[in-house]
């Protein structure tokens, strides 16, 4: 992430400014830096959306769910709005007894009305300290003032909120350490993190998406590369350490696995190559989505006897992609689909940018990468890659050859063991064990 800020005039300016702005019990950059990454890569936003969060940050507050409170237990977090993810978090820390460990977690959206009515409650911003506030944009603000410097205002004193509301919870409960799903690119997660660290306890921050490396650095992943404050950062496996030692000190680095991701199963003996998943990535990737399923509408009609199961990330918007399939070959899968099963029945995805590039490994499945400018860096197997259907077509007939397809299943193997640890005991016990001897 280094390089990012050398590249953009804007977000240098604003890490100056937040990290200068004192008038919080924590230094607010890390806090605000995740939202700002995704405001300057998605620079265009509605003069509507700007107003409509401008009277959020001004009348309301998020709710938290804060599970089995008690004092001096270890204090678990998780805010994304993603129940896979979510199901995640929980496995790894399973481990951990219930007088052991307390959970404070975020709404997880059921639909849009029942969200917002759970979501929020009525709080207004502190008014002393919004004065100071305002007198510190009026003098420093480095950017232009615009809507978008009223938006920043008020988007730091809603962030004020929440700190404040963690300081409450800390000072009541008295937590021993701290443990985060998503401290790199969570503004709630940072801004537990530093205020216990301010109270000298540990923190530890899960490894929540797989980490990569990119030639171009447009997309919001660039986070997690310069974003962690936590004292450690516990790993999947080496691929992702290697990464972050270009960035972090070593022993801040733990190796730990990840109970989502166990032993390598049985490869098939043979593959005919006659049904395979299409994951699609998130919205930051709609331009290359959108280039991929025109690649797929055409590849299913020159291959009628070839099911193809599209499975979209949970951020797409499904109607829309429902709209641009035209073969009855492409089956829409299930929005929460699991994903284990699909890979049962399958010979063989199609994948952009995603965990599943990875996570297909275990399963032993060839798996076939659309690379565009927005690819991850990636020297895991250059020879699995294609650039528009020609090049799809002549991987797919390549991997009916045993001989290549086997010599595929090899490289998978080392693969998926440098992308995953796996540990003598339990992927959840050997993350219990990590944090207990370091607490």
């Amino acid at each position: 992430m280094k390089k990012f800020y050398k590249e953009n005039n804007d977000l240098i300016k604003l890490k100056k400014f937040f990290e200068n702005l004192n008038l919080f019990e924590v230094d607010l950059w890390p806090i605000i830096s995740p939202y700002l990454y995704t405001e300057i890569i998605k620079k265009k936003r509605s003069f509507f959306y700007r107003l409509s969060r401008i009277l959020k940050f001004i009348f309301l507050n998020e709710r938290f769910i804060l599970r089995d409170p008690e004092k001096n237990k270890i204090l678990a977090s998780f805010f994304l709005r993603r129940k896979d993810h979510h199901q995640q978090f929980l496995e790894n820390l399973k481990s951990f007894k219930k007088k052991e460990i307390m959970f404070l977690e975020g709404i997880v959206p059921e639909n849009k009305i029942k969200y917002f009515l759970k979501r929020f409650n009525i709080e207004f911003i502190d008014f002393k300290k919004s004065i100071k506030v305002k007198r510190y944009f009026e003098k420093n603000f480095p950017l232009k003032k615009d809507l978008f410097y009223y938006f920043l205002l008020f988007r730091t004193l809603y962030e004020g909120k929440k700190i404040n509301n963690f300081n409450k919870i800390i000072k009541k409960y008295s937590p021993k350490a701290l443990i985060s799903y998503n401290n790199a690119g969570s503004t709630e997660d940072n801004a537990l993190t530093l205020l216990m660290k301010n109270r000298k306890k540990k923190t530890f921050s899960l490894q929540s998406w797989m980490f990569r490396e990119y030639e171009k650095l447009d997309n919001t992943d660039c986070i997690f590369y310069d974003n962690y404050t936590s004292d450690y950062i516990l790993v999947w496996g080496k691929n992702s350490a290697d990464i972050l030692k270009k960035h972090y000190p070593k022993n801040k680095i733990l190796i730990v696995g990840n109970s989502k991701f166990g032993r390598i199963k049985k490869a098939k003996e043979k593959n005919h190559m006659k049904k395979g998943v299409v994951f699609l990535s998130n919205n930051a990737y709609e331009k290359s989505n959108l280039n991929l399923i025109k690649i797929l509408n055409e590849i299913s009609k020159k291959r009628k006897n070839t099911v193809f199961y599209l499975k979209l990330h949970p951020d797409n918007d499904r109607k829309k992609y429902l709209k641009l399939i035209s073969k009855k070959n492409i089956i829409l899968t299930e929005k929460f689909a699991d994903n284990n099963n699909l890979f049962e029945k399958s010979d063989f995805i199609i994948v952009h940018n995603s965990t599943i590039s990875s996570e297909v490994l275990r399963h032993q499945i060839p798996r076939l990468r659309f690379k565009d400018k927005h690819l991850f860096v990636d020297s895991e197997n250059p020879q699995d890659l294609f650039e528009n259907l020609e090049e799809l077509e002549k991987l797919m007939e390549k991997l009916k050859n045993p001989r290549i397809y086997k010599k595929y299943l090899q490289k998978y193997k080392k693969l998926y063991s440098d992308n995953f640890f796996q540990s003598k005991l339990s992927p959840e016990d050997y993350i219990k064990k990590i944090i207990i001897d370091r607490i």
